[in-house]
């Protein structure tokens, strides 16, 4: 009895088997469309958004110093870079900083493939961009919010995370020049300063000339179990005074309807 139960159990068994089988014959192949991925960003992972630039956007703006390319972003404000080193006041350190938030560079962390940054000099010990060899920067991750919870006081006002091209094989080289143009022709301050004692530049200059020549190189080593990658840049940034300049000749104080110059120990 209990023969013939199992014999009609695998009867039913490859009958039920058989019958999809029919039916796919009849099915035509249908289309399959993707609508979306399922592939990692940072802000999937993050609390706080997380601004992101990557190579690509970098060969656009065709910049060749770290700085510059956050200067570009609306989150971080212009700090020490090669346009604006020195205010008269504090020491030119020659230094490139990041600012977040327009609070300080003291409290923007800088990390370089998720390591700190260590500081340009003594005198501003701020995390140092010319340290960083822009020509391998894959992206740029800036994060303005709640990092201080996670790396410290040195991250109140973010972070700013440059991840490198460790794996670049080949070689690359890079240069860049340009200069400034003033054309020295604001005439109604010309006659104010020449009122105060100042003889202002009056005619067009071509200056603050920089160089930028960066070179980059990678192999694979030992049938690819290691890799090596060189680096070097060479740069040169002319100096820009403000006595070069008719608008910045000395200091202009605003006197009623006009204006006048405010010289060292004078007063409107």
């Amino acid at each position: 009895m209990s023969i013939l139960v199992l014999m009609g159990a695998m009867a039913s068994t490859v009958a039920w088997a058989a019958e999809p089988a029919a039916e796919e014959d009849d099915k035509s192949l249908m289309e399959i469309v993707v609508v979306g991925s399922h592939f990692a960003t940072p802000n999937a992972t993050s609390i706080s958004p997380v601004m992101v630039v990557d190579a690509e956007e970098l060969r656009h703006q065709g910049t060749s110093r770290a700085e510059d390319l956050l200067d570009s972003m609306p989150q971080l404000n212009a700090g020490l870079n090669n346009s604006a080193n020195g205010d008269g006041v504090s020491p030119v350190t020659g230094t490139a900083t990041a600012d977040l938030r327009g609070i300080g560079s003291f409290n923007t962390l800088v990390l370089m493939n998720s390591r700190r940054l260590n500081p340009g000099d003594s005198i501003n010990p701020s995390p140092d961009l010319n340290a960083i060899p822009t020509i391998l920067i894959k992206r740029v991750e800036v994060l303005t919010g709640g990092a201080s919870s996670i790396y410290g006081s040195d991250a109140i006002s973010g972070v700013v995370n440059f991840v490198m091209d460790t794996e670049f094989t080949g070689a690359k080289l890079e240069t860049e020049y340009g200069l400034n143009r003033a054309s020295n022709d604001a005439t109604d301050i010309q006659n104010i300063e020449r009122m105060s004692g100042i003889n202002p530049p009056t005619r067009s200059l071509y200056d603050g000339r920089n160089v930028d020549v960066t070179g980059v190189f990678g192999k694979d080593l030992f049938g690819g179990d290691g890799h090596i990658v060189g680096y070097a840049g060479y740069r040169h940034s002319q100096g820009v005074y403000g006595s070069s300049r008719d608008l910045s000749a000395c200091t202009l104080q605003e006197t009623g309807p006009s204006y006048q110059c405010l010289l060292d120990g004078s007063t409107p």
